[in-house]
C-alpha cells in the first residue's frame, strides 16, 4: 500500500473498504444506502455553473497502476471516481479476486499490501489506495467506476453532468493530471457519435472527436462544456494526416449510466439482496 506521510489506518479508513466482511450487517446496509444515494444524486443534481466547473477542476485526480498513470474524476467525497476502463484492462482479475475475498480486520493489512501500486493522487499531493474489492466497468464505452479508500462521509460532489449531444464547432475544456493539472481547449469536429471509433489499438463505440491536444496519461480526464458541466471523459487521441491531434471523447451520458448502475447495485445491497458488480459487455480494449 502507498501511505501518506504519517497517515494512520483507523476505523474510519477500514470502514471505507467495500469488501470488508466483518462489518455488522446493519452497518453494511447503512453504508450501501449512503453509497446508492450519493451516486444517484450526482447523476440527477443541478448546481450553479461556476460551482460545477470549479468542482470538476478541483477534483480531477491522477490514477496510478503498475501499468502507468491515467486521469480520473472524483464523484463522491469518500472516494468513488470515474476513469477510463482501458487504464486497468488486463488487471481486472485483481478486482475480480478481491471482490469475493473475505476482508476482515485481521487480514486487512495483507489486502492493502496486495494493492500496492493501485492508488490515486489528488491535487494537494495526498495518496489514497484504490479499493481493489470494487470495480464497475462499461468496456464498450471505455468507462469505469472505482473506489479509493478515503475516510470521509459519503456525499456527492457538486457538479453537473450535461447528458446532451455535442455540437459541431463547440468549444470544450480538457483536463488531465500528470505533473500537475493540465487544462486546454478542444473544438468538436464530429456532431454525431461514431458507431465504432479506432484510436491506435483501441476500439470504442459512440465516441465523439474534437481537435485538441492530450498526452499519454490523460485518459479518463474530464471534458467540460461551456456551461461548466461534465460533457464526457477523454478516451485517447488520434494523430491525423495533417499532424493535428484529435481527442476521442466518451459522452457523459455513459458516465451517468454507470453511476446509475452503481446506485442500483448498492440499493440492492442495502435491501439485503446478494449481487456482485457486473461489468458491461465483452468488447475488447487494449
Amino acid at each position: 500500500m502507498t501511505y501518506q506521510p504519517g497517515y494512520t489506518i483507523n476505523w474510519a479508513y477500514l470502514d471505507s473498504i467495500i469488501g470488508r466482511s466483518d462489518i455488522p450487517r446493519v452497518q453494511k446496509r447503512e453504508n450501501a444506502q449512503q453509497f446508492a444515494s450519493s451516486l444517484d444524486r450526482l447523476s440527477t443534481q443541478e448546481v450553479a455553473q461556476e460551482l460545477s466547473a470549479r468542482t470538476i477542476e478541483q477534483n480531477t485526480v491522477m490514477m496510478v497502476t503498475p501499468r502507468g498513470t491515467a486521469t480520473g474524476l472524483l464523484a463522491t467525497t469518500n472516494g468513488f471516481f470515474v476513469s477510463a476502463y482501458h487504464a486497468i484492462e488486463g488487471l481486472e482479475n485483481k478486482f475480480a479476486e478481491d471482490s469475493v475475498r473475505k476482508i476482515t480486520r485481521k487480514n486487512v493489512q495483507d489486502f492493502l499490501e496486495g494493492g500496492v501500486g493501485y492508488f490515486i493522487i489528488d491535487q494537494t499531493g495526498k495518496y489514497y489506495s484504490i479499493d481493489t474489492s470494487f470495480l464497475l466497468a462499461d468496456r464498450k464505452h471505455d468507462v469505469a467506476l472505482f473506489k479509493a479508500i478515503i475516510p470521509r462521509c459519503c456525499e456527492a460532489l457538486s457538479y453537473n453532468l450535461s447528458n446532451r449531444g455535442v455540437e459541431r464547432e463547440e468549444v470544450l475544456t480538457l483536463l488531465g493530471m500528470k505533473q500537475g493539472l493540465y487544462k486546454n481547449e478542444a473544438i468538436v469536429k464530429t456532431q454525431k457519435p461514431q458507431a465504432l471509433a479506432r484510436c491506435g489499438a483501441l476500439f470504442i463505440e459512440d465516441a465523439f472527436r474534437a481537435q485538441g491536444y492530450v498526452e499519454e496519461g490523460f485518459s479518463g480526464g474530464p471534458i467540460v462544456d461551456q456551461a461548466g458541466s461534465l460533457h464526457g471523459l477523454i478516451s485517447g487521441h488520434i494523430d491525423t494526416k495533417n499532424d493535428k491531434r484529435e481527442v476521442l471523447g466518451i459522452p457523459s451520458s455513459f458516465v451517468t449510466y454507470l453511476l446509475g448502475a452503481g446506485a442500483m447495485y448498492f440499493e440492492n445491497k442495502a435491501n439485503g439482496k446478494r449481487q456482485r458488480p457486473k461489468s458491461g459487455n465483452n468488447s475488447k480494449h487494449l
